[in-house]
C-alpha cells in the first residue's frame, strides 16, 4: 500500500476503498492495515471535502521521506565500490 501512494504524484490522495482495493488482500485485513500506519505516523486520513462519504488517503511527509531515504541506501548498496 505504501509503495502505491508512494509511486503517485505525491501528495494527491488516494481513496480508502481504491487503496484497499490495490491490496490481494480482504478488505478488513487491509483496513487494519491501514489503522495500523496511521497510527504509526505512516498515513493521513481524511474526508473528501466534495463527497463527504468518501474517505482519503495520503503517505505523510515522514513515511515519503522514509521511503526515499530506503531506496537511497538500496541503491548505494549496489553501487560498485
Amino acid at each position: 500500500m505504501l509503495l502505491d501512494l508512494y509511486v503517485r504524484d505525491h501528495p494527491r490522495p488516494m481513496s480508502l476503498t481504491g487503496l484497499c482495493g490495490a491490496t490481494n488482500v480482504p478488505a478488513r485485513t487491509a483496513l487494519r492495515t491501514i489503522d495500523r500506519m496511521v497510527d504509526r505516523g505512516l498515513l493521513l486520513r481524511s474526508r473528501d471535502l466534495r463527497d463527504g462519504r468518501r474517505i482519503n488517503v495520503v503517505m505523510s511527509p515522514s513515511a515519503f521521506r522514509l521511503l526515499n531515504q530506503y531506496f537511497d541506501d538500496v541503491l548505494a548498496s549496489l553501487t560498485p565500490v
